[in-house]
């Protein structure tokens, strides 16, 4: 995969704009007696993202942020911050109304409303716009008399330490009319920070790993007041050394951290130096870009005897109140780089915000989680779905684990997705989900509704059903929307009891398909059985390599486009009087097409009374009432079998193809109005977030493969 560096990332998240007040310059008042209208204000800031730290030890300033459970910034009991209050687009400290000069304000922790520490509130002027510059000094040592305060480093092996240097500026709050209250101060860091992800390499695997730090960074500087600047001495005098958090990031032995001056770009000269077992390993920071205040890089670093390996930093956001977020073609996503940031996205969107967008940007293991709950949890008797986007960027997903979900809910990563949505560069492993409930199940997602598309996505594993389940899917359980260049390597086994005048259906890629299926492979076995509650109605079952059912309604085809399938099919009754079908590519198809696709799996059924209605075949199983089926490919041993299908208009029945007769007869011919998020590797992210309609020309996808067997192009983009 390719690893994507997020220099290209660096879009901070907009924060809402201030509204300006037109008014007239009148002369300053400070309280005046005849106006008295007091200043409210809330402050937010904007925190770190970090791995959980604790404290370790060391002193308590009596005003200071806090790293909360989660490990971000937070207001805490006491923490104060400095208010003051100028002329509108005036400059501190000669332009400081009367009355506004260095008011001290207490924080609440729970609602970020601030009170003056001296019980007297600031008072607006006349009819006269202000700004407002706030500040929290977390050591509560004063600037000096020219509002310059000296900063110290070099020493960050305690949470209190590195909070002592963590400090919060806030000029946002400029233009305010007379009477606006509260009064938003919005505080963002000053500092940048820099986070070492440490794996110790062969030779050093579980060694003793007891400091981390830094050398060439310069450890001293000041912080100006007047506009919230940082400067930091030129020449390097003494180490970084940087804090050690107590849970490391997934897959690292070690995490630490350091807060860091602003600095223009790294030329090279910056060297860590990591003790292990005694002994000191140094290596050489990469030259980077700058690294900009209220951002978080974090660095891979690998220490092996020979010396330290740090690679490029493979984060460069923006540190947000308790998310990270980049903003990307003007909308907002939260960033996802661990499990507890999916889990919460999941939350999140359960609770009703169904249009959060997201972008992964790390691997994620889900073992922890014994039963996930899908994102948009769904039920039928639901009507609101999941809308957003969500970019796994080429990351994986792994160990995804569903076992029993309540009954009548869709399963899956997500449960039901809807009009407008997009699930793209999504790519499972290691999936397992056993259910004996819910109507539709799939590895990324229960139900594709109409209008939703899921594009370049993966999944890889085994689902398997019981119970009143109807559909089962590699990849969705149905769709009714769009599924574009995916693949899945799933084992799919439903055993399913059919209630009413249901029927069940089971499929490689979907469990049924009523929109379109595009450029799709699907590589495992697929295995449907099934028994019904009563004999008062007709119940099928219907399981395909690619999907069970391909049903168009009266208006909308159901289209199935260049997909592989790979693995067997097998469908049993395990009551009389249930027909059963089962095709390479689908088990039925109705008011739709399947065109320019190959099956190379046997189809098998098998039935319970002597008189039972079977059909299967090496392309589909059954066709019925305008469908059509072209330029596709059978190899599995029964050939035509008992299907209705008959071996014409380029549909080839062989169990032994010879060298290119599949590609000659899969690649040929042109669609219109294929449904896109294109896909460029080199990009950030390289899986788009855009749905787009282009016209393909079908030989573009395909490749010659061994020259037997052609394999689909996912790379191409029309």
């Amino acid at each position: 995969m390719t690893i994507v560096t997020y220099k290209k990332l660096l879009l901070l998240a907009v924060l809402p704009a201030i509204m300006l007040a037109s008014c007239s310059r009148e002369e300053l008042d400070g309280n005046d007696a005849g106006s008295r209208t007091p200043v409210a204000f809330t402050a937010v800031v904007q925190s770190a993202a970090l791995p959980q730290l604790r404290d370790t030890g060391g002193s308590s300033p009596a005003t200071r942020t806090t790293l909360g459970p989660d490990g971000n910034t937070a207001w805490t009991q006491g923490d104060a911050v400095s208010v003051f209050m100028l002329t509108s687009a005036g400059m501190l400290p000669d332009d400081i109304i009367p009355g506004g000069d260095n008011v001290l304000h207490n924080v609440d922790p729970a609602s970020g409303a601030l009170t003056p520490a001296g019980g007297t509130p600031m008072y607006y002027p006349g009819n006269t716009a202000v700004d407002f510059i706030a500040w929290h000094n977390p050591t509560g040592h004063a600037p000096d008399n020219n509002y310059i305060l000296s900063l110290h480093t070099g020493d960050q092996t305690t949470v209190e330490k590195q909070l002592a240097l963590d400090l919060l500026y806030s000029d946002n709050a400029k233009g305010i009319s007379r009477g606006k209250t509260p009064v938003d101060l919005q505080f963002r860091h000053l500092m940048s920070k820099v986070k070492f992800d440490i794996t110790l390499g062969v030779g050093l695997t579980n060694g003793n790993l007891t400091d981390v730090q830094l050398q060439g960074m310069n450890e001293e500087g000041s912080f100006d007041m007047r506009d919230g600047s940082v400067h930091e001495l030129l020449t390097p005098n003494a180490p970084v050394v940087a804090l050690k958090s107590v849970t490391a990031s997934d897959g690292a032995d070690a995490t630490y951290t350091a807060l860091v001056f602003p600095r223009e770009a790294n030329s090279g000269n910056e060297t860590i130096v990591v003790t292990v077992n005694g002994k000191e390993y140094t290596g050489t920071l990469p030259v980077t870009d700058a690294r900009e205040a209220n951002k978080m890089y974090t660095y891979p670093v690998t220490v092996r005897e020979t010396g330290v390996e740090v690679g490029i930093p493979t984060t460069d956001v923006p540190w947000t109140e308790g998310e990270l977020t980049v903003t990307l073609d003007n909308k907002t996503f939260r960033l996802i780089r661990n499990a507890g940031d999916l889990k919460r996205f999941a939350d999140d969107v359960n609770k009703g915000q169904r249009d959060l967008n997201a972008l992964q940007t790390a691997d994620i293991d889900l073992s922890d989680i014994d039963n996930w709950e899908p994102i948009n949890q769904a039920s039928a008797s639901d009507t609101e779905f999941f809308t957003g986007i969500y970019n796994g960027n080429g990351y994986k997903i792994s160990h995804l684990k569903i076992n029993p979900i309540p009954r009548g809910n869709y399963i899956g990563l997500f449960g039901w997705i809807g009009k407008g949505a997009l699930l793209t560069g999504i790519h499972l492993r290691e999936v397992k989900i056993i259910s004996n409930n819910g109507p539709n199940g799939g590895t990324l997602v229960g139900y594709v509704d109409e209008g939703a598309t899921v594009s370049l996505c993966s999944a890889q594993g085994e689902i398997n059903r019981s119970g009143t389940g109807r559909s089962t899917g590699g990849l969705a359980g149905g769709n009714e929307g769009v599924i574009t260049r995916c693949w899945t390597d799933v084992t799919v086994t439903a055993d399913v009891t059919l209630l009413g005048a249901l029927s069940a259906y089971a499929g490689g890629i979907t469990g049924d398909n009523y929109g379109l299926l595009f450029a799709c492979h699907a590589a495992g076995s697929v295995t449907l059985t099934g028994s019904r509650e009563s004999a008062t109605y007709t119940n099928y079952l219907y399981a395909g390599g690619i999907t069970g059912e391909n049903q168009g309604d009266v208006s909308v085809n159901a289209n199935i486009y260049c997909c592989i399938a790979e693995g067997n099919v097998s469908v049993t009754s395990k009551t009389e009087g249930i027909p059963v079908r089962a095709g390479g590519l689908a088990g039925k198809c109705m008011k739709g097409t399947i065109s320019n696709s190959y099956a190379r799996g046997n189809a098998t059924t098998t039935k319970t009374g002597t008189n039972d209605d079977e059909k299967a075949g090496a392309i589909i199983g059954y066709g019925s009432s305008d469908y059509k089926v072209s330029h596709c490919y059978g190899t599995g041993a029964n050939g035509k079998g008992t299907s209705n299908l008959d071996a014409s208009n380029n549909i080839v029945y062989n169990t032994k193809p010879s060298n290119g007769d599949i590609f000659k007869i899969v690649s040929s011919g042109n669609l219109s109005g294929i449904p896109f998020t294109y896909y460029d590797p080199n990009a950030t992210p390289a899986y788009g977030m855009t749905v787009t309609k282009s016209d393909v020309s079908i030989n573009n996808f395909w490749l010659s493969g061994d020259g037997t067997w052609p394999v689909l192009d996912f790379t191409k983009n029309n």
